[in-house]
């Protein structure tokens, strides 16, 4: 995935981010990122920091997005 410049400035891991949504991954594929780049941080610095990006990152996105295949009303 390519980020916009706006988004991209606003995000404290775009390492993570800029790649393939499919790639992101789950919880713990983030709570593994984030200990390998930030040593000694705890869980909650952790989930605090993904709460702040998704948050940019969501601020940023479509507003509707389709699931498979199809749009939210339908």
């Amino acid at each position: 995935m390519v980020l916009s410049p706006e988004v991209a400035k606003n995000l404290e891991h775009l390492n993570y981010w800029d790649r393939p949504t499919e790639s992101w991954g789950s919880l713990l594929d983030w709570d593994v990122y984030f200990v390998e780049e930030v040593s000694g941080a705890s869980r909650r610095e952790c989930h605090s920091i993904l709460s702040t990006e998704l948050e940019i990152l969501i601020e940023h996105f479509p507003k509707k997005i389709a699931v498979n295949g199809r749009g939210p009303n339908q």
